[in-house]
């Protein structure tokens, strides 16, 4: 064969044949009696190339030769180009999507725990989730309730009842003898009898049963 072996093309001595290179391969010197394999990352379509072409952001290649790139699964991403394997989304984040470059954080209210995965999950009533991209939900404080799923706050107590324990989905009603004049509290004050002075439950105990003077209790 008369001329110059160009890129894409090895020139096989017996018999004395010039071929092109198969796709997945490729050949960027001149006067080559084989064909390179498109590295990982790469892939090639085409016969007789000089050049491998990288896959695009979401997509990847982990074996050599291929003509082709995969895309990531959903849960996954590969942000760059020419990757070999594709990444986990990382906690507090999702990606629904196949063949993504990137993963989106979960919004308020929702939380991911875990790596690769495509959704988030809403928190439980009672609980709450303030920034995106949250690992897990936190309880309601004292004094404060949540009644839905997927909330990024909490509700202070109204006025007449209280929640003295974290987590909950409702606020108690004060009893008779009882009462709650501000909202978030996280305990209902008792109302000494003969007197409107507003005393913790302890201490209007103590006053009831004599234990403390109710000057002494005021001042407390």
């Amino acid at each position: 064969v008369g001329g110059r072996v160009g890129g894409g093309q090895v020139l096989l001595m017996f018999p004395r044949v010039l071929l092109l290179c198969s796709s997945g391969r490729f050949q960027n010197l001149q006067g080559k009696s084989e064909c390179k394999l498109c590295p990982e990352g790469y892939k090639q379509t085409t016969k007789g190339s000089s050049i491998c072409e990288a896959c695009d952001k979401g997509q990847v290649q982990p074996l050599a030769g291929n003509t082709t790139c995969s895309e990531c699964d959903a849960g996954k991403f590969a942000p760059e180009k020419n990757e070999s394997s594709c990444k986990l989304c990382p906690v507090g984040y999702k990606q629904i999507a196949k063949g993504s470059s990137s993963c989106e954080a979960c919004d308020k209210g929702q939380v991911q725990p875990f790596q690769g995965n495509a959704t988030c999950f809403d928190c439980d009533a009672g609980k709450f989730a303030p920034d995106k991209n949250a690992t897990s939900c936190k309880q309601c404080p004292v004094g404060y309730k949540q009644t839905s799923k997927g909330s990024s706050s909490c509700e202070a107590c109204d006025k007449g009842t209280f929640a003295n324990m974290t987590g909950l989905t409702y606020c108690f009603s004060c009893r008779a003898g009882q009462f709650a004049d501000k909202k978030g509290l996280e305990s209902a004050l008792i109302a000494v009898q003969g007197n409107s002075a507003s005393l913790p439950p302890v201490v209007a105990h103590n006053v009831q049963q004599g234990l403390m003077p109710l000057k002494m209790a005021r001042s407390s």
